[in-house]
């Protein structure tokens, strides 16, 4: 991605430098559009067979309900009220887009919907902050990025583990519940429809 990212960044300054609209600009339009088409293949098919391969090694998948359009916002704010840590924030978006969170997770959905299994999406609140242990919150348990020590009861692991145990076990708290109420049928996420673009700049003649 990184490669990909530094190639169209290279075409789109030369595109700057090029009068807006002739054939030169209308030609680097083209090849940036083919390098995001690019980028968006590969990671397609990168989350495409990664899921594949984690819906094959379970039965029920576990995922965070992440309000991922909320988590890659911009910080830049506006000149009245500017944004702080603008640069970390938006190398901390580049690196949410990379990872092509909200893509792998649709084709998790997708290819356990397709094996007869079953996807829950739990509420992702103080799973980095909660022991998965003794069940204790506490902001100060996330003593660094990488390291989560309880201060209840000692617990030491490694914070992605601790979060992804606590995900683990409310998907299993939503699996209980839904066998004890009979197994219903689940409601699937409804796809986003496009808006098909309608030509509204340039007006139709009416048939002489």
């Amino acid at each position: 991605m990184r490669q990909s990212r530094e190639r169209i960044v290279a075409l789109q300054r030369r595109q700057a430098r090029k009068v807006k609209f002739s054939r030169s600009w209308r030609a680097l339009a083209k090849r940036i559009a083919r390098e995001y088409r690019k980028v968006a293949q590969r990671t397609d098919n990168w989350a495409r067979e990664t899921a594949r391969q984690l819906v094959a090694q379970a039965e029920v998948m576990a995922l965070e309900n992440l309000d991922l359009a909320s988590m890659t916002r911009s910080a830049k704010g506006t000149i009245d009220n500017p944004g702080r840590n603008v640069a970390a924030k938006s190398g901390l978006n580049r690196a949410l887009q990379d990872a092509a969170l909200g893509r792998l997770a649709t084709w998790v959905c997708v290819k356990a919907e397709e094996a007869g299994r079953r996807t829950w999406l739990v509420d992702p609140a103080h799973t980095s902050q909660q022991c998965a242990r003794c069940g204790h919150t506490d902001k100060n348990n996330r003593q660094s990025r990488d390291v989560f020590v309880c201060q209840r009861c000692a617990h030491t692991a490694h914070a992605d583990l601790n979060a992804a145990a606590n995900i683990a076990d409310r998907a299993r708290a939503c699996e209980t519940a839904w066998r004890q109420a009979g197994s219903p049928p689940l409601p699937r996420p409804s796809p986003r429809l496009r808006r098909r673009r309608t030509d509204t700049a340039r007006p139709r003649l009416a048939p002489a």
